[in-house]
């Protein structure tokens, strides 16, 4: 399967349907390979099914692991750590916009795999922030959403400077 990065921006503010199972919209194992496939081709860290030009809003998205990849359908965060840590984060949809967020440095997570199975994992450090940076994704927040105004405008300054204009993006939405 062929997949791309979606041009229809406003795919990222509505929240994901929960992916069925019992009656796949697209064969789950082929979807699965390709989103590690474009993750790993652009040497990204993670990407959300809202992200791509695929039909419909699915609650999937697939990370870069050590030592194994994730592809997670209907993610959900079970457990955040009390610890916070501030790091910058950038994201496939926007390039060159890079933000300082701050999240909990671990988190305990359920999903199903390509498989169907459930799991549950702890995933840490640089694991843990592209876990809820993606599950961000699939709930229609954007990345920089917990950072305040100034933050947002200085990293949308940055990105101008880069030869990346978002002018059309609002702070704590996106406008197409």
């Amino acid at each position: 399967m062929e997949i791309k990065l979606s041009k229809d921006l406003s795919r990222l503010t509505k929240k994901a349907d929960p992916w069925d199972f019992a009656n796949p919209p697209l064969d789950v194992v082929d979807l699965a390979e390709s989103m590690v496939k474009f993750v790993l081709d652009r040497k990204a860290l993670g990407v959300a099914y809202n992200q791509l030009d695929l039909p419909g809003n699915y609650a999937v998205f697939a990370m870069r692991g050590s030592p194994e990849n994730f592809v997670c359908f209907n993610p959900k965060i079970v457990q955040p750590s009390e610890e916070i840590i501030e790091l910058d984060e950038g994201c496939l949809s926007f390039p060159g916009m890079v933000a300082s967020v701050k999240r909990p440095r671990f988190c305990r997570v359920r999903f199903s795999g390509p498989d169907g199975q459930v799991y549950t994992k702890t995933f840490t450090d640089m694991s843990a922030r592209t876990f809820q940076h993606e599950m961000e994704h699939l709930t229609g927040i954007p990345f920089w959403s917990t950072i305040s105004k100034l933050k947002f405008d200085m990293a949308r300054k940055a990105a101008k400077k880069r030869g990346f204009d978002y002018s059309h993006i609002l702070y704590k939405g996106i406008v197409n």
